[in-house]
């Protein structure tokens, strides 16, 4: 559990056997028993290789008959053929536009029954429940990843159009509901699945990447709402962790307390605090004397407290693919921490000299500076 990148290897591997076995070819395609292998795998591999920013090894040409004739199957075949389109445009090599992605998006959304969500979740079955709320999140992060080199574009340049920044920001909401929906379930609250609450806990940074830039780029009125959301989701991880000791949960459960404290100038934690999260960047928090930054403000302060101590919020992010950094860092890091990808100390690697995509720094008094 929690380990994508050996998950990958291991799909890799597998698509290679399908391969050499004719699972791919045109009259497989109504084999109740070889095509539902075949679907599997690269369908496993789309949604890896999107989280780990890798190319996908499947062309759509081999991925587009589904014989599962069950609405989950359906669902999540629709969805990873959408991944391989959003996969390319990362690449560089898409023919899609944002539009014609956001169509295929939308066609996705109309497979979800309506009567779905009209039911009670205590009523249902652990299989249905999971499979409804594990589509539904993965829906929501199509959208999120479609739209997240705008959103950091768009908080880098307030005059920017916010309208993509608004869907992703909308569809993180929606995807961390959807997850909070899944742990409420006595049936379903205990299920170990470190990807899944990794991934909800990536929607949630960039939920506060939206709330730690100035008020003015933003529609702020829904401001408080979106803090309980991650306070919520904070809680949720923390229970999470202590039931069945999960370290992804307990690490994220960490990382959204420093970063609500920090904007809400309440942060008691380490004098600087630093994760580097895998497969998505790096948020440092420190301790700084608000004189420090508080001539960067258009207003000076008339606060008495004005020479007490302050936050530092640095994000670095990546947009498409895994942390790099000078040398062979990387996979010296890969090859060490092979046996915990997702599970390892985030805090063992303050000192690691890696780049990202994009940095930005936000204070505690909102005020936010670009390095990029």
């Amino acid at each position: 559990m929690g380990k994508p990148k050996r998950a990958w290897l291991a799909t890799r591997k597998a698509i290679n056997h399908a391969l050499l076995l004719g699972l791919h070819r045109p009259n497989q395609s109504n084999n109740r028993i070889k095509q539902p292998l075949w679907s599997q795998v690269w369908q496993m591999d789309r949604q890896l290789s999107s989280i780990l920013g890798v190319p996908y090894s499947v062309p759509y040409s081999q991925s587009r008959h589904c014989i599962d004739e069950s609405i989950p199957a359906q669902i999540m075949h629709r969805i990873n053929n959408v991944v391989c389109h959003i996969g390319d445009r990362n690449q560089g090599i898409g023919q899609h536009s944002i539009p014609e992605i956001e169509t295929q998006i939308q066609e996705c959304a109309t497979l979800f029954p309506e009567e779905w969500f009209s039911l009670s979740t205590e009523g249902l079955s652990f299989e249905f429940i999971y499979a409804r709320q594990v589509c539904l999140m993965y829906l929501m992060q199509l959208k999120k990843n479609l739209y997240l080199p705008d959103v950091l574009t768009a908080l880098q340049n307030p005059e920017a159009s916010q309208t993509h920044r608004e869907h992703a920001v909308q569809a993180c909401r929606e995807m961390v509901s959807a997850y909070k929906v899944l742990r409420n379930s006595s049936k379903s609250a205990l299920v170990i699945c470190d990807l899944m609450d990794f991934i909800v806990f990536s929607a949630a940074l960039v939920l506060a990447l939206h709330l730690l830039a100035p008020p003015g780029s933003r529609n702020s009125s829904r401001d408080a709402d979106d803090w309980a959301i991650i306070t919520h989701l904070t809680l949720t991880f923390r229970q999470l962790s202590r039931a069945i000791e999960c370290s992804v949960a307990k690490q994220a459960a960490t990382l959204l307390e420093y970063l609500y404290a920090a904007h809400h100038h309440q942060y008691a934690g380490p004098e600087e605090y630093v994760a580097v999260i895998p497969w998505f960047g790096r948020v440092k928090i420190s301790c700084v004397p608000r004189q420090q930054h508080i001539a960067y403000l258009q207003t000076p302060s008339t606060d008495d407290n004005a020479e007490s101590v302050g936050s530092c919020i640095e994000f670095g992010v990546n947009l498409l693919t895994p942390t790099t950094g000078s040398g062979n860092e990387l996979e010296s890091w890969s090859i060490q921490h092979m046996e915990e990808e997702l599970g390892i100390d985030w805090t063992a690697f303050d000192d690691a000299d890696w780049e990202y995509d994009w940095h930005q720094i936000f204070y505690s008094t909102n005020h936010y500076e670009s390095t990029d």
